[in-house]
């Protein structure tokens, strides 16, 4: 299990490598010159030269390439509007995005498993159909359109929950649950699909058999072992969370890695920009790594390359 999962560590670092490549190269495709966004437009020429010379943007970008990689091994990115370390903003962000993409996470566990497992238990009854109209219903809603609609109602019209912020436990319903719906509309899917293929197999027909209750079998024996496939999903969708939460954090003026993404754009922060990147792209590469270790405990027939730990 060590071997294992030094070599998936090992592995990670040239994927990181690559996107931080990636987004480096590709910020700097990104039209505006960072200077004017920091000075203005009718700032004093010389002032714009003295800016570039410092932040190294009058120099080749295979240059700027050099200084970028240099500062990221000493750690030492800097924003170039307030000049504070990237890694220290982000620090303080980054608590806000996973205590988003958590509770919406949470949400879509409690609202798809249970769904998903009746669908398939009562495979073409009521339950099924309007759990799969729901389903796809729920994968039809966007973000941006479901985030303003639940502000309306819940925050405007209701007046029950905060319309933005973080500054309040309740601030983090109406984002993690817009967020949570569309992630449980998927999982729902999945989970049906994964427990069908296995509830009509020998081991749950004989526990049957045995004269357990059917709920027994449907928990312990059949939802269990198609646990692998909903791990998975929800792996990948954790990760797609912390990526994907940009808009959601935008709509609800919510303080996580998302917002300051879209702030770093907007102002052509590069450093920042590229913190941001590295930093959601380490989270996604470390989430599927734990991904894979959680197959050992779903289905202990599972076994991972490298050592048995």
């Amino acid at each position: 299990m060590y071997a294992y999962l030094l070599r998936r560590l090992l592995l990670a670092l040239p994927v990181i490598f690559v996107a931080s490549t990636g987004v480096f190269f590709l910020v700097h495709m990104i039209p505006g010159d960072p200077v004017d966004f920091m000075v203005g437009e009718n700032a004093a020429l010389d002032q714009k030269e003295s800016l570039r010379a410092q932040y190294h943007l009058d120099d080749p970008l295979p240059v700027q390439y050099g200084w970028f990689l240099r500062d990221l091994a000493r750690g030492d990115l800097k924003s170039m509007h307030s000049g504070e370390p990237v890694f220290t903003a982000l620090k303080a962000k980054l608590p806000n995005t996973l205590k988003l993409a958590a509770a919406a996470l949470g949400i879509a566990i409690l609202v798809s498993i249970p769904l998903g497992t009746m669908a398939a238990w009562r495979q073409y009854s009521w339950i099924d159909n309007t759990s799969m109209m729901a389903a796809l219903f729920g994968i039809s809603m966007p973000n941006f359109w479901l985030g303003p609609l639940l502000i309306l109602l819940f925050s405007m019209r209701l007046g029950w929950f905060p319309v933005s912020g973080a500054d309040r436990p309740l601030s983090l319903v109406l984002p993690a649950v817009t967020l949570g719906l569309g992630l449980s509309a998927v999982l729902t899917r999945m989970t049906r699909g994964a427990v069908l293929e296995v509830i009509r197999q020998d081991y749950v027909v004989a526990a049957r058999a045995k004269g357990l209750s059917e709920a027994r079998v449907l928990v312990r024996h059949a939802l269990r072992n198609a646990m692998l496939p909903i791990i998975t999903v929800l792996g990948l969708q954790f990760g797609a969370l912390l990526a994907g939460s940009i808009i959601t954090e935008e709509i609800f003026g919510w303080p996580g890695i998302g917002r300051e993404v879209v702030g770093a754009i907007q102002t052509r922060d590069f450093p920042m920009i590229q913190g941001c990147v590295l930093l959601i792209a380490t989270t996604y590469v470390l989430v599927n790594t734990a991904t894979d270790l959680l197959y050992a405990w779903a289905n202990p027939r599972v076994r991972l390359g490298g050592g048995e730990g």
